[in-house]
């Protein structure tokens, strides 16, 4: 996310302290750049020593939903794992003579059934 968001405010950026620290230094070309935006050679917005144009385009804007999706799945994930490792914590081994076709009475059913408590989930 920070690489993102460096790169938006960088090609916001680029062209003014492009133009900033480069054509400074070029102040010598500027008589030859006002001869060839007089005879037509080059346009006035390209008579300078140095100049980058940077834009945002729609594969950004992908990228940057992209990684919101990632970090509500990763998230949810996390989540249904740490539910899981409960889970398995919680567990009790059942019995197994117990489980061997028993029936059990109505009362006994009726007792097991007040005993069971749902799972909190947590995600």
């Amino acid at each position: 996310e920070v690489y993102l968001i460096a790169i938006f405010v960088a090609s916001w950026q680029l062209g003014p302290i492009s133009e900033f620290m480069i054509n400074s230094y070029c102040d010598s070309l500027n008589d030859t750049f006002a001869q060839w935006v007089f005879f037509g050679i080059i346009k006035a917005e390209d008579a300078q020593c140095f100049s980058i144009e940077s834009s945002i385009e729609a594969g950004s804007y992908i990228l940057a939903l992209g990684a919101v999706v990632l970090g509500f799945v990763n998230s949810f994930i996390n989540k249904a794992a740490i539910q899981y490792f409960r889970d398995m914590e919680e567990k009790v081994p059942m019995d197994l003579e117990q489980s061997s076709n028993t029936e059990f009475s109505a009362d006994e059913v009726a007792a097991m059934t007040k005993e069971i408590r749902p799972v909190p989930v947590l995600f």
